[in-house]
């Protein structure tokens, strides 16, 4: 080091290499300590998709761990999120009906299966309590959301549809989902709807043309992380709203 604090001559402390990528998207542990590395290519190698190929790695900081995550199904690579705690993250991957998995970050292992269906986005609430398991673009629209109980597994609480829906976002308190219809990508049936976390629906808003649609930020520390109510039931149905 030098009396500025520089490393002379630095030396990675972990590296990966790749085949077949073109481009990568980096997507680092909330708490830093590994990263998700999702390498896409425009070609197919195997002339199994039109869309190109996927594929999905894991790179712990430290260098102790790197490696291919361990999807059980072939197809393209959907989507992959971290847990706002960093000790988990889930995939939607696999041709249709793709499967979602949660794997535990200390080893990259399978930890819980959340189904198979028309999914292709996942999403957990600020404090990786909920998740929304969603299928959005071409697929119907459907949203399964799960809570994590005290055993570490995901029970299922309800399900709804956001047909045409483009974006959706969980809001800073964890209780609640917010779903778009904006402009450009779908220029007709704009507008939002608010769904509780188990898929009642609680707000329905159109407009004729918008353009985006987000939550307000909060200071953090401003919610706490709560459970279900006790008197919220499963919403079993494809409306959801009660």
């Amino acid at each position: 080091h030098t009396q500025e604090g520089v490393v002379e001559n630095p030396q990675p402390v972990a590296r990966k290499s790749f085949f077949r990528v073109s481009e990568v998207d980096l997507m680092w542990s909330p708490i830093g300590n590994a990263v998700l590395i999702l390498g896409s290519s425009e070609v197919d190698a195997t002339n199994k998709s039109y869309y190109g190929e996927t594929a999905l790695h894991y790179l712990k900081a430290d260098g102790s761990f790197e490696g291919q995550v361990p999807l059980s199904k072939e197809g393209p690579v959907h989507d992959a999120q971290w847990s706002p705690l960093g000790d988990e993250f889930g995939v939607v991957y696999g041709f249709m009906p793709a499967k979602a998995t949660i794997f535990k970050a200390e080893k990259c292992e399978p930890k819980y299966e959340l189904g198979a269906g028309p999914h292709n986005t996942l999403r957990w609430n600020p404090f990786g309590r909920f998740i929304a398991l969603a299928g959005f673009g071409n697929l119907p629209g459907d949203i399964k959301f799960f809570q994590k109980m005290k055993d570490g597994k995901y029970k299922p609480i309800g399900s709804t549809r956001a047909s045409c829906s483009v974006t959706l976002e969980w809001s800073p308190d964890g209780r609640r989902l917010l779903t778009s219809t904006i402009a450009p990508r779908l220029n007709v049936d704009n507008g939002w709807k608010i769904w509780r976390y188990n898929g009642d629906l609680l707000l329905h808003e159109e407009r004729e043309k918008i353009y985006e649609a987000s939550w307000r930020p909060v200071p953090q520390g401003t919610f706490e992380d709560r459970p279900i109510s006790p008197a919220s039931k499963r919403v079993d149905g494809a409306g959801g709203a009660t």
